[in-house]
């Protein structure tokens, strides 16, 4: 069986949701890249559209403000059909204390979309992550 989850992914929405209402901690328009390979290795990197310059000559709020609009982690995943979730175990992460944690979440395909879910971290509390990629399709080589 082919494990649907292998390939690279294009984030089109990043929405904490809690009662009935939503926030966008990445913005409106959030950039991300989700990668699966076929030995069980992962990779996301996600970060706010419109995201403060981090240039060496800014002060330091310039570069913290910058590095808050930014997520990355990277590790391993295995995919649990049963209940339908997929694993994260990071070994790498701009959030300390995700690092050497599992992050389990809830899966749904539809089409060329992958749909991740779960509790939301930080100030959130309370609140479901709803995360929407779309599958990049490998560029046609012909020429």
């Amino acid at each position: 069986m082919t494990n649907p989850f292998v390939g690279s992914w294009k984030l089109l929405s990043a929405v904490y949701e809690r009662d009935g209402q939503a926030a966008y901690p990445f913005g409106p328009e959030p950039v991300g890249l989700l990668m699966y390979d076929d030995l069980g290795n992962m990779s996301v990197q996600i970060m706010h559209s419109t995201r403060a310059d981090s240039g060496e000559a800014k002060p330091a709020g310039h570069k913290r403000a910058a590095f808050a609009g930014y997520l990355g982690y990277f590790g391993t995943y295995e995919i649990n059909e049963a209940d339908q979730l997929i694993v994260h175990h990071v070994q790498g992460s701009t959030l300390r204390h995700w690092v050497g944690s599992v992050q389990e979440r809830s899966y749904e395909f539809s089409g060329n979309r992958l749909t991740l879910s779960a509790p939301a971290t930080t100030d959130q509390a309370g609140a479901q992550a709803v995360l929407i990629w779309e599958r990049i399709e490998p560029k046609n080589n012909e020429s």
